[in-house]
């Protein structure tokens, strides 16, 4: 039995080999995004910043409030009493990892645990064989028929020397098996990957075969602050010039605090895990991507053939108001509760006219998923966009999963992932219980025009 010393060695031992720690990582994304975790984006989150910080020898962080403030966003004096937040996660995270190493056991060198009553994760890392035994494993039959097809020499009292036609062709056998072994496993990993299957799917398809560069906007954090305090939303077009206060919603009092609290250039920390699963789809496809914080973006960065994605409803991100009369599922502002619903303008049958978001500890909130053009462009624009922010990660999630995302797209009568120039949207419901997500389910699906 290995002792918490031994743990912590072996992850220093692997914090200091940039090798095993790129492999590390990669086995962590192989389980994050794997069956036992689909599902519950905050188990991943949750689970990506313990064995960051483990693997930076930070276990200062490795407390519960830390991480409940650090990745749930409480407060720092937050009641833990109150809100188990990060114990429950933690429960459902050592489920979930025993769940995923029940069936891939054998799958990767690495094992990560996560120890009862504690936040500091454990990872065991068996060393795989040798390249070279394996491979000469595999070739033993080949030089078996080699030394047979070779006329034995006459007997001789000192040890026969091998003919160097025999050493010629082994070695000839060893290399190329070797190389395709090697050739055929990268292939192979490429090929089957989670993004690269995800990638030649709408709305990925579109966006990164179309030739032309795309340009991610997450949602600003503060803006919706601002939207709130002022009971209105702040025009696209007040947004772009920076014209963040209306005199008549705001005491003039006020303005020096939102034009501080405004200062900068800001876009969410939520959406990080969204972008970097995005840039992961782009490289899969041999394309790029490039991030403008929202308010550098500009009118004239529109009037061009770029493809953009956008993160966050109108009341985080208002540069998605310029696109809803392509859908409908739309956003809508209620003014008396400050607070933002989804309006459907074409009820199909089964489908409510209002979707609204409920709140406490068990409850549900709704999120967007479109793919629609641009108008007077030939560019794509793919919205993600939801009443929160943890809903807008679950569109996120449902986007980055093959298998999900094929499902959706065939009710939507896109079957085999869609053709181009075709747009759609989705409506997401996503469940929480014990305030973390549960359950993310496509609730409706239409074609647009």
């Amino acid at each position: 039995m290995h002792s918490a010393t031994d743990h912590k060695a072996g992850l220093v031992r692997i914090a200091e080999s940039p090798e095993l720690r790129d492999k590390l990582k990669e086995h962590l994304e192989d389980v994050v995004e794997g069956a036992a975790f689909r599902g519950s984006p905050r188990c991943g989150q949750f689970l990506r910043y313990i064995l960051s910080q483990a693997l930076l020898l930070r276990y200062d962080s490795l407390k519960e409030r830390v991480i409940g403030t650090e990745v749930f966003g409480r407060l720092p004096d937050y009641d833990t009493g109150e809100d188990a937040i990060v114990r429950v996660t933690a429960s459902d995270v050592r489920r979930r990892l025993l769940k995923h190493y029940d069936g891939n056991a054998k799958d990767s060198p690495f094992r990560i645990s996560l120890p009862l009553g504690s936040y500091a994760p454990e990872v065991d890392y068996a060393e795989p064989p040798p390249l070279n035994e394996a491979v000469l494993t595999a070739v033993a039959p080949v030089m078996a028929v080699a030394e047979q097809a070779v006329p034995a020499a006459a007997p001789r009292p000192a040890r026969r020397r091998v003919p160097w036609t025999t050493l010629f062709w082994i070695s000839v056998a060893v290399n190329v098996l070797t190389l395709g072994w090697l050739a055929g496993s990268q292939l192979w990993t490429q090929y089957w990957s989670s993004e690269a299957k995800t990638a030649r799917l709408l709305p990925w398809l579109e966006l990164f075969q179309s030739g032309h560069r795309t340009i991610l906007v997450p949602s600003d954090p503060e803006i919706a602050e601002i939207q709130m305090m002022q009971g209105t939303q702040v025009a696209v077009t007040d947004y772009a010039k920076h014209f963040y206060i209306n005199p008549e919603k705001l005491p003039a009092a006020a303005a020096p605090f939102v034009h501080g609290f405004m200062h900068g250039n800001k876009s969410a920390l939520v959406d990080t895990p969204i972008a970097i699963h995005i840039e992961r789809l782009a490289d899969a496809r041999g394309s790029g991507i490039t991030m403008i914080a929202p308010r550098s973006v500009q009118f004239s960065d529109l009037r061009t053939d770029d493809n953009f994605i956008f993160l966050g409803s109108p009341q985080s991100n208002p540069w998605t108001q310029l696109f809803a009369d392509q859908l409908d599922f739309r956003f809508a502002y209620d003014a008396p509760t400050q607070a933002e619903y989804i309006e459907n303008l074409h009820p199909r049958p089964g489908e409510q006219a209002k979707y609204f978001g409920t709140f406490g500890r068990d409850g549900g909130s709704y999120a967007i998923l479109a793919l629609v053009g641009n108008p007077d462009q030939t560019g794509k624009v793919l919205l993600l966009a939801g009443l929160t922010s943890e809903a807008t990660e679950s569109a996120g999630m449902q986007v980055m999963d093959s298998a999900g995302l094929k499902d959706a797209l065939g009710r939507c009568g896109l079957a085999g992932g869609g053709t181009l120039n075709q747009h759609f949207e989705m409506l997401l419901h996503l469940q929480w219980v014990a305030n973390y997500p549960n359950h993310i389910k496509v609730v409706a699906c239409h074609q647009l025009p």
